[in-house]
């Protein structure tokens, strides 16, 4: 499982054999363009101008992965999504507004779709 706390993203390396493994997370104040070949970078930004928090992902992994997020508001969870993701392009979801940090847990590889 990861922890990101808003304003932040955790980069990590993912292995996709017969199970998903992962490399240990690197954390960082969001940034662009820190994500290399065989990583998923994953950043929490809540805007009061924009009136909402996105959890948002880039993925160079080898294959798809898609997880749940769950949003908390200090120590109440707010908000539960499960994000299907994509190679080589942004994924992002919206989340509401309160949110303080998001623990994302329940990695699978992608293979025809999230349902």
């Amino acid at each position: 499982m990861l922890s990101i706390e808003n304003g932040f993203q955790q980069t990590v390396a993912v292995s996709a054999g017969s199970e998903l493994s992962f490399g240990p997370p690197r954390q960082s104040p969001i940034q662009p363009g820190g994500t290399g070949a065989g990583e998923i970078t994953i950043s929490l930004a809540a805007g009061a101008a924009a009136g909402i928090a996105k959890l948002h992902v880039f993925e160079r992994s080898a294959v798809p992965i898609g997880f749940t997020v769950t949003a908390w508001q200090g120590r109440k969870s707010i908000a539960v999504v499960k994000l299907c993701g994509h190679l080589e392009m942004d994924s992002w979801v919206v989340l509401p507004i309160e949110t303080t940090h998001v623990d994302v847990s329940d990695f699978f590889p992608v293979k025809d779709g999230c349902d």
